[in-house]
């Protein structure tokens, strides 16, 4: 049986430089104006700025996330996970990224789509980040 896989975002490490946006592009040869994954800026006061990467794993055509298949075969996570300065994103069997989340030791929140599952983690409290934008 083959496990559910899963991308892990750690909203406290991303700095919304915007390399997982560029690499999922080129990596896929995408056109303007598809993304895959995006950046949400998410204004949290006068002061505070947290960028939350968003995965398109509900649709199916073109612009849905395809979690990058030409990669994992070659044992390889998918581009945006690769290239993530900061480590903010992981990507794996579910389990795997639900026990990563666990060592942040805040809060968690899983969104399921169609094709994938991204298990988000913060030292803060989620519901400002994950608010529809």
């Amino acid at each position: 049986m083959t496990q559910k896989k899963a991308f892990l975002v750690n909203i406290d490490r991303c700095i919304g430089c915007y390399a997982c946006e560029i690499a999922c592009k080129d990596e896929n040869d995408l056109s303007p104006g598809i993304k895959r994954v995006m950046i949400r800026i998410v204004e949290a006061g006068e002061l505070n700025r947290s960028y939350v990467p968003e995965f398109s794993l509900e649709t199916i055509d073109v612009s849905g996330c395809t979690l990058c298949p030409q990669l994992q075969i070659e044992g390889r996570r998918p581009a945006c996970v690769n290239n993530c300065l900061t480590n903010a994103l992981d990507f794996g069997d579910l389990e795997e990224m639900k026990k990563q989340a666990e060592k942040i030791r805040g809060f968690k929140f899983e969104k399921e789509q169609k094709k994938g599952i991204t298990v988000y983690a913060s030292k803060k409290p989620l519901d400002t980040f994950l608010a529809p934008a």
